[in-house]
């Protein structure tokens, strides 16, 4: 999976509205993992509801 597919389904996933008012916003996309057989990305993300914010990371690693 390249960084561009990566970053397309994680922005498809982040915009679902589920109504109950927290937004997502990445903050970060970098590459992990770039010595071992399978890389992978990681994106840095902040969870926002109201004046709330958490910041929470999601790692992504596939292999053909």
């Amino acid at each position: 999976m390249s960084g561009e597919d990566a970053r397309r389904i994680v922005d498809e996933i982040k915009d679902i509205d589920l109504d109950d008012g927290v937004t997502f916003e990445i903050k970060e996309v970098s590459n992990i993992m770039d010595e071992m057989e399978y890389p992978g990305i990681c994106f840095t993300m902040n969870a926002i509801m109201g004046k709330l914010a958490a910041t929470m990371k999601i790692d992504i690693s596939t292999e053909d």
